[in-house]
């Protein structure tokens, strides 16, 4: 007895010690699965803030070096720097490449990061300077806040420059910073150091030869340390401005990204007559008003379309080619009459606006920038309905119908025939597949070696019966197809038969 219940108590010792295991494993589970997912929950934070969505792209004029220039020459060469600048104001949109977005992405990624190392570091220090200062010889106590860090740094890791959005087209900003006149100019990193925030970095050289002078313009970007010289151009000091506006394709590629175009829109009236109202849009998207010149437009195609505020318009599509200035004359179509006329076969029928009558047919009313319906009443035929839009012919003629004529049975009569060829084709679609299942029963009779020859225990006689029915059938199942297709098409045309006539009883 006692031997019973030490082993009662030793099984119920154990089943509680399998039911504690077991808990802390589902606790330990659960806690993993919620680490795991506030894990990923702060990668989707983390790769908000790092997204570069509303970023802009800073361009700057940044110097004009010359070697031997005076002091009382810098006025003159600061007009050179204020060209350059007006001539790189125009692009609106800088256009990253796909290894210059990825270029943009690791260095983001990559100051978060020493962000928050240092800030890693900063603590570490701190907490180590405490120990020391307490004179303790024992490693520092864990601290939520470095193991936060750690952890956020852990992170950062699994990120790539694939995750991080930065998109192709980034606005353009012009940097006011001070233009600084050197006689020697420093290492590119120099310069970006000068400009942090500048994405490119445009500089003027200018050397005098003789009572001429040469003028290099340069870009530098600091995001990808390229340095090229952009042009460069040679006269007088007078001259220098108009030679460097010739060069503007160079300094607005620069400054884009990319080689643009340009286009020029007109719009003329049926008289020739250039208008200057007209709204123009390029693709859907609105970009002034006529007469309308945009040099910054990518090379491609195109859909541009003018409005007239009467409502009036007009579109063509324009293929826009790099470092050409296309020009496009749209002419708009003379605006149609003031009034469209309204007619009735009879005439005499009297014009309702609702309730508000308006005149006999023909009557003239004036066109509206909306949809009008109006009601042409006439004793002896039905009313009618006609309805006007802005885009409505001058003239517009409604044939009245007699009472006499029964047009509810007219209606009727289309519905009775398209329901009788509905009902006839469904009856024969059984007929194929009846005939299909008696000529299978037919082919059981094959022989089982699949000769596609009778079995051998029929009579020639037989035999020969059998083929021609099986043949029949053959031949009914495919007839029985074409009769089907053939009341299809006729349960269609009394379908449209049906739609039209009803659709004519509710116009009129």
């Amino acid at each position: 007895m006692r031997r019973g219940r030490a082993s009662a108590r030793s099984g119920a010792l154990a089943a509680l010690v399998v039911l504690a295991i077991a808990a802390l494993c589902t606790e330990s589970v659960h806690a993993g699965g919620t680490a795991e997912a506030e894990r990923q929950q702060r990668r989707r934070e983390l790769l908000a803030e790092l997204d570069q969505t509303d970023v802009t792209f800073p361009v700057v004029i940044a110097a004009v070096v010359a070697p031997e220039a005076s002091d009382a020459e810098r006025m003159t060469l600061g007009s050179y720097a204020e060209v350059v600048r007006d001539l790189a104001t125009g692009p609106e949109v800088h256009y990253l490449e796909g290894s210059q977005r990825r270029i943009w992405a690791d260095e983001v990624i990559g100051r978060y990061r020493r962000d928050l190392q240092e800030q890693w570091e900063t603590r570490r220090r701190a907490l180590e300077r405490r120990r020391l200062e307490a004179a303790s010889v024992e490693s520092p106590a864990a601290d939520d806040e470095l193991d936060r860090l750690a952890a956020e740094l852990a992170l950062v890791d699994t990120i790539s420059a694939d995750d991080v959005g930065v998109p192709d087209a980034i606005p353009v900003v012009m940097l006011d910073g001070p233009r600084r006149f050197r006689r020697v100019l420093p290492a590119a990193d120099g310069l970006a150091r000068e400009f942090p925030d500048a994405r490119l970095i445009l500089y003027l050289t200018v050397e005098p030869v003789g009572d001429l002078f040469l003028v290099r313009v340069n870009a530098f970007s600091p995001l990808d340390g390229a340095d090229r010289e952009l042009f460069r151009v040679v006269g007088t000091s007078e001259e220098i401005p108009g030679r460097l506006e010739t060069q503007e394709r160079r300094i607005v590629e620069a400054v884009s990204g990319r080689p643009l175009g340009g286009l020029r829109v007109t719009v003329t009236d049926p008289s020739g007559e250039q208008r200057d109202d007209a709204r123009v849009f390029l693709s859907g998207e609105y970009r002034g008003v006529a007469p309308l010149s945009d040099r910054y437009l990518l090379p491609g195609s195109y859909d541009l379309q003018v409005r007239l505020p009467d409502g009036r318009r007009a579109s063509q599509l324009v293929d826009i080619e790099a470092d050409v200035i296309r020009g496009a004359t749209i002419s708009i179509d003379a605006p149609p009459p003031a009034e469209v006329t309204i007619r009735s076969v009879p005439a005499g029928a009297r014009v309702y606006r609702g309730s508000l009558w308006v005149g006999f047919t023909p009557v003239a009313v004036p066109r509206s920038p909306d949809t009008v319906s109006y009601t042409l009443a006439l004793d002896g035929y039905y009313d009618s309905r006609v309805t006007l839009s802005p885009g409505s012919p001058p003239e517009v003629e409604r044939v009245l119908l007699s009472t006499d004529t029964d047009w509810a049975a007219e209606v009727t009569d289309a519905r009775d025939r398209f329901y009788r060829s509905f009902g006839l084709f469904a009856l024969s679609v059984s007929v194929p597949i009846l005939v299909n299942g008696a000529y299978q029963n037919y082919t059981g009779l094959l022989a089982a070696d699949g000769s596609g020859a009778l079995s051998g225990d029929l009579s020639a006689a037989e035999q020969d019966r059998i083929l021609r029915q099986a043949d029949a059938l053959y031949a009914g199942y495919y007839a029985g197809v074409g009769l089907s297709a053939g009341l299809f098409g006729n349960m269609i045309w009394r379908l449209i038969t049906y739609v039209r006539t009803a659709q004519g009883y509710h116009t009129r």
